[in-house]
């Protein structure tokens, strides 16, 4: 009589009870997570515990009415993200880049238009960074088959002058707000 339970089971399990649901053919979905609010009111929402050197830049840049202009689509770094690109280029932190650095940084992170995972495919779409230096190629790529609904993630590099593109996975995508589209990256950006 013990061994019914288990029997049970094990004859659920290979029957199909347990329903996961693979989606090969990638159905799109509205973006679902949404801020109430304008790009910059959302980082410095988050100021305190994700985006403090971003906040920072954009603080120190007066950058306060690019956040919010609208139909844009910002790619952003996190603190530890940010403490590396800040190394990269040899600052010791926010304070110490020249205004220049600061606005070439958050503009070349930044394209004009509203760029959702939903408006991708694995096909490249490539657009002009507001810093009219860089090239930011978005695209969707296959991960391998997991139990996960989504087998695709979105990644962005900048274009390389040669043509070929380092690309970043996008760790948080589709955040909505009032003047455009947020998506956060898993590490800095490279351009070669």
């Amino acid at each position: 009589m013990k061994r019914l339970p288990i029997l049970l089971a094990l004859m659920c399990v290979m029957t199909g009870c347990l329903n996961y649901a693979y989606d090969y053919d990638y159905q799109p979905s509205t973006p679902s997570a949404e801020f109430n609010g304008t790009a910059y009111e959302f980082i410095q929402s988050r100021s305190a515990d994700k985006f403090s050197l971003w906040f920072e830049a954009i603080e120190k840049g007066d950058m306060k009415d690019f956040y919010e202009q609208p139909n844009t689509t910002y790619f952003l770094l996190e603190d530890d993200q940010m403490a590396v690109w800040l190394n990269s280029w040899h600052y010791s932190s926010v304070s110490a880049m020249p205004l220049t650095a600061i606005h070439s940084l958050l503009m070349s992170y930044t394209v004009p238009g509203v760029y959702n995972s939903i408006d991708l495919t694995t096909s490249p779409v490539d657009v002009l960074t507001y810093d009219d230096d860089h090239i930011i190629r978005m695209r969707l790529y296959p991960n391998a088959s997991t139990a996960s609904q989504n087998l695709h993630s979105m990644q962005v590099g900048w274009v390389n002058y040669d043509g070929s593109v380092d690309y970043r996975n996008v760790i948080s995508s589709n955040i909505k707000t009032s003047n455009g589209i947020i998506h956060v990256l898993n590490s800095r950006l490279i351009r070669k």
